[in-house]
């Protein structure tokens, strides 16, 4: 009979079976539209260039906050006339050391990243096992991640790479990463991961959200994560260490 985790991987390497309709209908376009389509492209031009323009300055405003935050870090000292910012965010090197269980299954997770300014690369290694059957599957993860860092309180990121699950066979596939870390208070933040995979290989979720409390170098955590792919589910709670300069 199959484990929890064989039904995971299972249904995390099935692709989905939804075909894409053809549709049949041809209506021919009048010869009046010439002149709405003018008046539309008019009216959406200045829309749409004062979106671009308000896009590239979020982004260039992010990249700033995350390069002062990195000089911060790396000189040991604030500028001069400036506030302390969030210590949790942007850092140079972090460590993030975890142990977790759910209803079924328990897990050891391990992440790292490295970088400066506003690009970072990692690399996270996850082993899972079950409580009623003698199995056992591993997710690592790697790659780059584009930080930015606003009102000295919130990092965003967002980054591509791999995600390889490894149970009964190997799969590996191209995922998309996003995640934010928030100070709530003065020693408190919450801290979000996710990665998401619609691909040739696998398809699923892999969630983490963690409350996170500290200071300087050394936090404690409390988290809860969530790997769904169609349905199966495996999840539970987390705690563990990071670590960081």
């Amino acid at each position: 009979m199959a484990g929890k985790l064989d039904k995971f991987e299972e249904s995390a390497t099935t692709r989905s079976s939804g075909g894409h309709s053809s549709s049949g209908s041809g209506s021919d376009s009048g010869g009046d539209s010439g002149l709405g389509d003018d008046l539309a492209y008019a009216l959406l031009r200045p829309v749409a260039r004062f979106m671009v323009e308000a896009t590239i300055a979020i982004l260039a405003y992010g990249q700033e906050g995350s390069q002062q935050k990195s000089d911060e870090r790396w000189d040991g000292q604030l500028p001069e006339g400036e506030e302390s910012s969030s210590a949790f965010a942007i850092p140079l090197l972090r460590a993030d050391i975890n142990s977790g269980s759910g209803t079924d299954v328990y897990w050891n997770d391990l992440r790292l990243e490295g970088g400066y300014g506003s690009a970072s690369v990692f690399y996270r290694n996850s082993l899972y096992g079950e409580y009623e059957a003698d199995d056992s599957m591993r997710i690592q993860q790697k790659g780059i991640l584009y930080r930015l860092f606003y009102g000295g309180r919130l990092e965003l990121h967002l980054g591509l790479g791999s995600y390889k699950l490894s149970g009964n066979a190997e799969h590996n596939d191209i995922a998309l990463y996003s995640g934010l870390n928030l100070q709530l208070g003065n020693k408190l933040w919450i801290d979000v991961h996710r990665a998401s995979l619609t691909g040739w290989n696998l398809n699923l979720g892999d969630t983490e959200v963690a409350f996170v409390y500290g200071e300087q170098s050394l936090f404690g955590r409390l988290g809860y994560r969530r790997l769904n792919a169609d349905g199966v589910v495996l999840d539970g709670l987390s705690l563990g260490l990071t670590l960081l300069y």
